[in-house]
């Protein structure tokens, strides 16, 4: 342990070498520039023990303003990761998410989030929002595709959209050789304009243009 100096009702407390307070409740280890909190033996810069549940970090602000949590890259090498959080299991990544520059030392105000999932050992970006508000799912690749870019894990596997029922799914997807709008029940697909319905597919795969039923 440390000598503390000071006293802990004072304007100031120094103390030099090591301190730990309540036994295990708060530790400075002057001889890895460490604080523990809930530990002995932090192996971080700064680390939060507990085994209790919903239990950790909060950033509170009484007064008018938002707390602030800030990761801030300061330094002046080369390098566009910018900051990261890390999600882990028993010590091992499972998902991350990183803030990155659009370039090593220039664009700094061209950014992007990346959202990584591990699978099989690694750790891979899933998701990007870039700072033009793009959101790319499975793809990093920045072009003229569009605002919303889904790049398929596999063949007929696009973008799904089920009903609350969970009875009725609408696709969007390519097997490899066609592109495919299809659902998996016996209901239409419809187009409007004006929010009015102006064609239909039916289930029987009637087109029907200006009506909703083959019915003369």
């Amino acid at each position: 342990g440390g000598t503390l100096t000071g006293g802990l009702t004072g304007t100031t407390a120094t103390f030099s070498g090591d301190l730990t307070v309540d036994t295990s409740t708060l530790k400075v280890d002057s001889s890895n520039n460490r604080v523990g909190i809930g530990t002995t033996s932090p192996s971080d810069d700064v680390e939060i023990s507990t085994s209790a549940d919903a239990k950790g970090l909060t950033i509170k602000n009484s007064g008018n303003n938002r707390p602030y949590l800030n990761l801030d890259a300061n330094r002046s090498a080369s390098g566009n990761n910018l900051g990261q959080v890390n999600f882990k299991w028993n010590g091992t990544d499972v998902a991350r998410i990183m803030g990155v520059a659009g370039s090593d030392t220039t664009n700094k105000d061209d950014g992007h989030i990346t959202f990584q999932t591990a699978s099989a050992g690694s750790t891979n970006e899933a998701m990007r929002i870039d700072s033009s508000g793009n959101l790319l799912i499975n793809n990093t690749a920045y072009s003229a595709n569009g605002t919303l870019v889904v790049k398929q894990k596999a063949d007929s596997k696009g973008v799904a959209i089920i009903d609350s029922a969970e009875a009725n799914t609408f696709f969007l997807e390519n097997d490899g050789t066609i592109n495919k709008i299809r659902n998996n029940a016996t209901v239409p697909i419809a187009f409007e304009t004006n929010s009015a319905e102006r064609m239909r597919i039916d289930s029987s795969g009637n087109v029907l243009v200006g009506t909703t039923s083959t019915s003369l």
